[in-house]
């Protein structure tokens, strides 16, 4: 460093020390202020980005399902699962229905299997208030009787419980006046206070949409039975 640039920093020096405490202390304040406003503008900016619709993903590909239980799996007896919405949708003569869970019965049926083997078949029947038909032709009643295989006790399918709000896909047992999913666990999403999904189900086209808005589902129905009525016509 030359003589010239130590004179300089020496000169420096002494122009700080001369600088009362007070001053230099609201020099200090006055940086700090500057820097968490920055800070906090900066946190605004990602704040306002996270909340921008276009910056959410339209399918939660990596659902945690390990909490999942799906009683149909464990059934004694085989069951044909679906692996797409279009399959869940049962042929596209399904009914869907935004509901509401009520009071709960179990009956029991008697029954005989192909060999002549004669058994008892539990089933709860649970009273739904349909909040909305998203699908199909809407029910002639607002509250339907929805069929689900077993009891509370011993649940050959996952069930729901009173208070609950579900999508349900169901079909129609005209015989009996009542209602069953057309897939079990795998045609039902539980719906939250802010309208974001939970499937029932842990298979992925069904759990892609859990803490997805219910809006995203109801358009992939739409357009899942606009692709099964293409189909039927060819």
């Amino acid at each position: 460093m030359s003589a010239t640039q130590d004179k300089q920093l020496i000169q420096g020096y002494y122009v700080i020390k001369r600088i009362p405490p007070v001053i230099i202390s609201c020099v200090i304040s006055v940086c700090i202020i500057v820097t968490t406003a920055v800070s906090a503008s900066c946190q605004r900016s990602q704040i306002a980005q996270t909340d921008d619709p276009a910056s959410i993903p339209r399918y939660n590909l990596n659902p945690d399902v390990s909490e999942k239980i799906v009683a149909s799996d464990y059934a004694p007896w085989d069951r044909m699962i679906p692996q797409t919405l279009d399959g869940a949708l049962g042929g596209g003569s399904a009914c869907v229905i935004i509901g509401e869970v009520g009071d709960s019965t179990v009956t029991t049926t008697g029954l005989t299997a192909a060999s002549g083997f004669a058994f008892k078949m539990a089933h709860t029947i649970a009273d739904v208030k349909v909040i909305e038909t998203i699908a199909g032709s809407p029910p002639s009643s607002d509250i339907i009787s929805y069929r689900q295989i077993g009891s509370p006790e011993v649940p050959w399918q996952t069930q729901v419980k009173k208070g609950d709000t579900c999508i349900l896909i169901l079909y129609y047992l005209e015989d009996i006046d009542q209602y069953m999913t057309t897939a079990q666990e795998e045609s039902i999403w539980y719906v939250d206070g802010k309208n974001k999904l939970t499937s029932m189900s842990d298979k992925l086209f069904a759990a892609k949409y859990d803490g997805i808005d219910l809006s995203v589902l109801v358009e992939d129905i739409h357009e899942a039975l606009i692709r099964i009525a293409n189909l039927n016509n060819n």
